[in-house]
């Protein structure tokens, strides 16, 4: 049943009453759910005339963004990475965990339950945390992870809690940037110590190790090196506390995303000691490198303190001895010896006759037993010496005689090195003498005073440098790397076996000092916990933490999919919400794996999905079908293609077929990814630079804009034909440029003059680009497996082909499918829009109210819909733009809307027509190509945009355009309204910054936003910028932006221009004016840095997609409505979104109290109204047009500001089990257009 309703609100202001009565159109009710859809708003009953808006638009206040409430859907499933642990050592069931983007979790019950902490606080990242062994409620945090890779964020310095981590207070250290260590006194808490690496992409001078004496009131810096070089870790004596160890480490990360940083050991770094609670130390150099160090990591032997061990990465890492032997072969264990599985071309074992397969059994009469045996035989031989290898061959044994050889290669070679950096393990013996100078693991029985290396193994040192001694057994040492390395000999071995079913890049381990059994991992996965030394680990993965650099969402219209990229753990999708009370791990899916970034949705197919790993591993899959494959561009000869950490990539606005990505050049696919072209110049400004942001303009597809993380910005207005450096270019359009004319898809690659029969407009360019091979046929084989069934409609006779005379028919049955590509000729008062070339008038800024007199625009018509509108077929087809058709819409004075769809001598009428005026969406059918079509749209101003699909039939299309009166009147005003002042974006930033995000406007064709990351450069500020020309001049639109956080993604609404999203470091941000002011949109979403956003097309929310805090989804219906003039408002009642309750699925089992559950909506409506000032009275009453009451709030809020208000929802069956209860089967929907 379908009834209006009149809510109606009563502000008393200055001791005067006024009422005010909103009108609701329409509210859905029925039996057994309860929906609402407020469809208008306005004034009913008579009152005082609503003040007029003030000069300068008013700032949405920070005080109303406390009104929206942010959901967290997760997932779970993969955690994140962790940096550092606490346990509390009397009750080991009480530790926190630190996270590198997510703050901190804490459990009391050894894991079983977490709840987050310093959710709120300047920064989420934590590089080291620390409990007071007298006391659980003191802890310490210090901010800024120091693991410097190139995703790693920073801090603000130290905070301290003294209620077990509820409350937090900021103790000082602000510039410390990055901190690695935080040790208590274990008998006196005030006593405490902090090793701060400092700026990680630049110099400062508070870095090193601190103190305080007095709880944090008062700090000492007691021991610093330089401006380059920090404290990576430090130990305490177990039972001499005024005995530390502590590490220093010369590093730091250059502009780009490479693996390593730029320096990652130097001359400062070296391992310190002090004995006297740092008034004074001494460098540590027995036995130790004499080269420059890297990464150093401690660990005290618990049982023994005079026992310590220390991993460390030298300059020489995996190098081999000057001298060392070299013999020429790789091999394996065999049964009895070592098995020769390769043998160097031209080396001492082929040149003494040595073959692959043969066994060795004895080297100069000593038993061999397994290869490493056969290595360590020539351990300490001298190139030149002459060895006697007896093997099995053919059954015999044999002598065979090798001379040694110095090892070949230049003194630089790193034999021994890893992929990743460091060393490997266990090849210590084959290193020669001085071995010892390349790093490893070294151990200490003086505390420090004199060390020995005891294993070769340094994984990844600069990500890692982690040992970790069993403090109830001193053979057990773990060594934390890409794998978990586990020793039982006390180092002489490491295997990998510990870590078996666990997530890689391990950072932080701790091991129960009363039982060695029982430990804690944390790695870029998450959290794990064993109870029998490794050989099974427990995944507590039930803490969303994960890291996404990206967020997509499918157009599925209420159960929607959202899908991302994440650090290190792959591409993965899963649902917004679900039927069931929650949202769990099981309901994600991975679709990608390496590191996650970019991930699309095919808008018109939404099991399509594109998405890619590290460096422009770009692909697609299917998830219906399966099937897949790659997009990476083929190589070139040549030309060397270089692609980012994060390779941008965009699906076409005006056809999802067509693809485009870039590296340090721009690629583009027409034809689903089989064949990418490079479509621009070299677009770098560096050999190592490679794009970093990507955008198509959705108003016209020849538009596009990247930029690259060495601060290079490039336009093109062609498809590609031709690209402007914009940072090379000065403000010279004039005033009323013409728009040019944007060719077809098909004239862009090289067709011109008439189409052929079927090669016109939308429904002949599709077809001519069907016909892959140019017969003037289509076979199945050319049709994409989503059109199958659009090919078994059009193949009328059914032979599996559709001729020429099946090609003319259907052509003739697509509207406009006949016109040729030079479009229609303008009629008679129309304007024709001829390209001249040069670049397009300025758009102006949106101003406050008070602006300069301009000349008016032609009124726009009485209604939204009635008139002539012109559009242009888009979307899923495989053809190109076409030329477009009309539609012509009149909504009569009965209250009917009317239309026709009309190309070139064809036409369908439009029948069974609704709408919504309010919105400007509407629907009709009619009798198209392939049986009964449904045509459904949205109005806004002079822009349409719609879709038209079969009932029956795959067939659909998309399409966008123009009232064709409106073009002349944006025109008009163009000319008319002032010029906002701009400079090119070279006047603007001193040096090259890297391009995080553009966004092309939906709402203004010349229109672009920028942001730049300066953080790379040793800049923390963000940059945010607009343009309206193109790109030619811009204006900062940085405003009111906190002054720490770099700027990572801008969006435009996609109901309303005047509104921005943006993502920050720290927060993320919205601003109602375009940019004018920004006001922070978390609310009750933590601090973390958000790295995206994604907005549904039709559900109302956004998806921001973080890095560290997994997915959050935030309904903006009410958000959208906001302007400066309701903000000012005496009072305002907001059209809220619709609610759709859901029945729940059969049950499948229960997760039990332990895993993760993402929130669901709340399927209550939702009101939201504002007063402009504190109001004596407010009343809300919901009704039907009969009087009957639906809802009548009691004691609505009356305080100035923004107000949420959840109407009861009258459910029958389901017991009001909140979002999943009553409901009949499937869903139930208040639809806008409802009259």
């Amino acid at each position: 049943m379908a009834a209006g309703v009149r809510p109606a609100v009563g502000v008393r202001a200055g001791g005067r009453a006024m009422r005010k009565e909103f009108r609701v159109v329409s509210i859905l009710l029925r039996s057994r759910t309860f929906v609402a859809a407020l469809v208008s708003v306005g004034v009913v009953g008579a009152g005082h005339a609503a003040q007029e808006p003030a000069d300068k638009a008013p700032t949405l206040s920070p005080e109303w963004v406390k009104s929206f409430q942010w959901r967290s859907i997760g997932p779970a499933n993969m955690g994140g990475r962790m940096t550092d642990m606490a346990v509390y050592p009397k009750d080991p069931m009480t530790f926190w965990v630190a996270t590198a983007s997510a703050g901190l979790i804490k459990t009391v019950n050894g894991g079983q339950t977490f709840e987050h902490q310093f959710e709120h606080e300047g920064t989420a990242s934590v590089g080291a945390v620390a409990v007071a062994a007298t006391d659980p409620n003191i802890v310490w945090v210090g901010t800024g992870e120091a693991n410097p890779r190139n995703s790693v964020t920073w801090g603000d310095g130290v905070y301290k809690s003294t209620d077990g981590g509820k409350t937090w207070t900021h103790m000082g250290l602000r510039e410390t940037f990055q901190v690695s260590r935080v040790i208590i006194h274990p008998t006196n808490h005030d006593v405490v110590y902090v090793g701060a690496m400092g700026r990680c992409w630049g110099t400062n001078e508070e870095r090193g190790l601190f103190k305080t004496s007095d709880g944090g009131k008062t700090w000492s810096k007691i021991l610093y090196v330089d401006d380059k070089t920090g404290v990576i870790d430090a130990a305490m004596h177990p039972t001499e506390p005024d005995t530390l160890l502590v590490a220093t480490w010369e590093r730091q990360r250059d502009g780009f995303d490479t693996n390593d940083p730029a320096k990652k050991w130097g001359p400062g770094s070296g391992l310190h000691k002090t004995s006297d609670g740092g008034q004074t130390f001494k460098r540590l150099t027995g036995g130790l490198p004499d080269t420059n160090l890297g990464r150093i990591g401690l660990s005290f032997y618990l049982k023994d303190p005079t026992h310590v061990y220390a991993i460390m990465e030298s300059d020489r890492a995996g190098m081999s001895s000057a001298n060392a032997p070299y013999l020429g072969v790789t091999g394996e264990n065999a049964d009895a010896g070592a098995k020769i599985t390769r043998v160097v071309e031209g080396g001492p074992a082929g040149a003494g006759g040595l073959k692959v397969n043969e066994i060795v059994v004895a080297v100069d009469g000593s038993p061999i037993v397994t290869y490493q045996a056969l290595l360590d035989s020539i351990r300490d031989k001298a190139p030149g010496d002459k060895v006697t290898l007896q093997v099995a061959r053919e059954g015999k044994p044999v002598d065979v005689e090798i001379t040694l050889a110095a090892r070949p290669g230049n003194a630089n070679d790193r034999p021994f090195g890893t992929r990743l950096g460091g060393q490997n393990p266990n090849i210590h013996d084959q290193q020669g003498a001085d071995g010892w100078r390349t790093g490893g693991l070294y151990k200490s029985t003086d505390t420090g005073e004199s060390w020995t290396r005891i294993n070769s193994i340094a994984p990844r040192p600069m990500y890692f440098s982690k040992v970790r001694v069993d403090p109830t057994d001193e053979n057990h040492i773990y060594v934390l790397g890409v794998s978990l390395h586990g020793s039982t000999d006390n180092g002489k071995k490491f295997t990998e076996e510990v870590g078996a079913g666990t997530h890689a890049d391990h950072h932080t381990m701790w091991i129960n000092p009363a039982d060695g059994r029982h430990m804690l991992l944390g790695n870029d996965g998450g959290l794990y916990l064993t109870h029998d030394r490794g050989k099974t680990w427990e995944h507590l993965n039930s803490m969303a933490l994960g890291q996404f650099y990206h967020v997509a969402v499918d157009s599925r219209p209420v159960t929607y999919n959202a899908y991302g990229g994440l650090q290190d753990n792959g591409s993965w999708g899963g649902p917004t919400r679900t039927r069931r009370g929650s949202i769990i791990n099981s309901d994600w899916f991975r679709i990608g794996s390496g590191d996650g970034f970019v991930c699309a949705v095919d808008p018109d197919d939404s099991d399509q999905l594109y998405y890619e790993s590290q460096n422009g591993a770009t692909a697609w899959r299917n998830v219906r079908t399966g099937r897949g494959g790659s997009l990476r561009p083929p190589a070139e000869r040549g030309l060397r293609f270089r692609f980012n950490w994060k390779t941008p990539f965009v699906l076409s606005h005006h056809n999802p077929g067509i693809y485009y990505n870039a590296g340090n050049y721009v690629f583009r696919t027409l034809t689903a990814g089989k064949e990418i072209k490079r479509i621009s110049p070299e677009i770098t400004r560096t050999e190592r630079g490679s794009a970093t942001a990507l955008a198509e303009s959705s108003l016209d597809a020849d538009v596009l804009y990247v930029g690259t993380d060495d601060g290079a910005l490039w336009m093109t207005r062609d498809g590609g034909k031709e690209w402007v450096d914009l940072f090379k270019v000065t403000p010279e359009a004039p005033a009323d440029s013409p728009e040019p004319r944007r060719p077809t898809i098909a004239a862009r690659n090289g067709g011109d003059g008439p189409p052929a029969a079927g090669g016109g407009g939308r429904g002949g360019g599709f077809i001519a680009r069907l016909d892959a091979n140019g017969d003037g046929k289509i076979e199945r084989s050319e049709v994409p497996e989503r059109m199958a069934a659009f090919f078994d409609q059009a193949d009328g006779n059914g032979d599996g082909v559709i001729d020429a005379a099946e090609m003319e028919a259907l052509a003739s049955r697509i509207p406009g499918g006949r016109e040729g590509r030079g479009g229609r000729t303008a009629a008679a008062g129309e304007e024709a829009v001829e390209s001249q070339g040069g670049e397009e008038a300025s758009e102006p800024q949106a101003q406050p109210p008070a602006q300069p007199e301009r000349r008016e625009a032609p009124a726009p018509p009485a209604d939204p819909f009635t008139g002539t509108w012109r559009v242009e077929p888009v979307g899923e087809l495989p053809g190109g733009g076409g030329t477009g058709f009309d539609i012509e819409l009149a909504l009569g004075s009965d209250g009917k809307l009317t239309g026709r769809m009309a190309g070139r001598g064809e036409g369908a009428t439009l029948a069974g027509g609704t709408f919504d005026k309010d919105t400007g969406e509407f629907k009709f059918e009619y009798d198209g190509p392939l049986g009964p079509m449904i045509i459904e749209g949205k109005v806004e101003g002079d822009r349409m945009t719609g879709r038209s699909a079969g009932k029956e039939a795959t067939f659909s299309f998309s399409f966008a355009g123009r009232r064709q009166d409106g073009e002349r009147a944006r025109r008009s005003r163009e000319r008319s309204e002032p010029r906002v002042a701009g400079k090119p974006i070279a006047e603007l930033v001193a040096d090259p910054l890297w391009v995080s995000s553009l966004e092309a406007s939906r709402a203004e064709r010349g229109r672009v936003y920028l942001t730049l990351d300066g953080h790379r450069s040793d800049d923390d500020r963000p940059h945010v910028f607009a343009s309206e020309d193109y790109g030619r001049t811009w204006r900062s639109i940085t405003a009111n932006l906190p002054g720490n956080g770099s700027a990572k993604a801008i969006r435009e609404d996609l109901r309303n221009a005047d509104i921005l999203y943006l993502g920050t470091e720290f927060a993320a941000f919205v601003s109602i004016n375009r940019g004018q002011d920004w006001t922070r949109l978390n609310n009750n979403l933590p601090t973390v840095a958000v790295h995206d956003f994604a907005q549904h097309p039709t559900t109302g929310e956004i998806v921001a997609g973080t890095h560290g805090r997994s997915l959050w989804v935030l309904d903006i219906t009410a958000l959208r409505q906001m302007t400066p003039t309701t903000i000012a408002a005496p009072a305002h009642l907001y059209k809220p979104n619709d609610v759709t309750v859901l029945r729940g699925d059969l049950s499948r089992g229960s997760v039990g109290m332990l895993g993760f559950r993402g929130q669901n909506p709340s399927g209550t409506p939702q009101i939201f109204y504002s007063l402009g000032a504190a109001a004596g009275e407010v009343a809300l009453k919901v009704t039907t047009l009969d009087g009957r009451v639906v809802d009548e709030p009691a004691s609505p809020p009356k305080s100035a500001g923004l107000h949420r208000i959840a109407l009861e929802r009258r459910g029958g069956p389901g017991g009001g089990r909140g979002p999943t209860g009553g409901g009949p089967q499937g869903a139930a929907q208040a639809p806008t257009g409802a009259q």
